[in-house]
This record gives C-alpha cells, structure tokens and sequence, in this order.
C-alpha cells in the first residue's frame, strides 16, 4: 500500500481508485490518509472489506480532511464502530465536498449514528 500512494499522491490523471477486499487495515489506511491529503485528482475511492477498524477510519478521516477533490468513499463491510463513525463524521465538517458514503456493514449503533447529525 506505500509504494502505491506514494504514488498517487502525484497522479493527476486517475480519478478511480478501488482497491475493495485488499485487507490493507490500519497501517494501509495510514499511507491513504497521506495520499489523499496530496491527490487533487481522485473522486472516487472505494475501501470495502479492507479491515480498517477504528483506528483506520480515523486515518481516513484524516485525509478527509485535507482532500478536495474526493466525492464517493465507499468503507463498507471495514468493522468500524461508533468511535470510527465519530472520526469520519467530524471530517464530513471540514470537507463538504464529498456527496457518496457508504458505511454499510459496519458496526455502527444509534450513537455512532447521531454523531452524522451534529
């Protein structure tokens, strides 16, 4: 995962990114959150089934943040929790460009839920 977002944190020309299924986890989401906060160029991302956990959305939404061309992120089927869904729900305050998140399958309660509503 290093090798290919140090990569792409320069590339202007790809503007899909599906790299579902990969088990790339937390350390994988690290190098992401770095590469999103360099690419100008990619809109959509797709993370599904990646292991990520809490830690990993937190590493995301740390991209999130800093990102202004990203409009779908898909983190399905990851285990985040409640605490993850805070994570990315308070970058979604920083970046109001992102207009496609999917959270499906995930292990988001009521709490974690509310948090979007803020």
């Amino acid at each position: 995962t290093k090798l290919l977002c140090s990569g792409l944190s320069k590339n202007q020309s790809l503007a899909e990114l599906k790299i579902d299924l990969n088990h790339i986890g937390q350390t994988g989401a690290q190098h992401l959150s770095s590469m999103l906060k360099h690419n100008s160029r990619l809109a959509i991302l797709n993370l599904a089934g990646n292991r990520l956990g809490d830690k990993g959305a937190k590493w995301i939404a740390e991209g999130i943040k800093a990102n202004t061309s990203l409009l779908s992120l898909t983190l399905a089927d990851n285990n985040i929790g409640d605490m993850g869904a805070g994570y990315i729900a308070s970058s979604l305050k920083i970046n109001r460009g992102l207009i496609n998140l999917s959270l499906a399958s995930n292990n988001i309660a009521d709490e974690g839920g509310r948090l979007f509503l803020k």
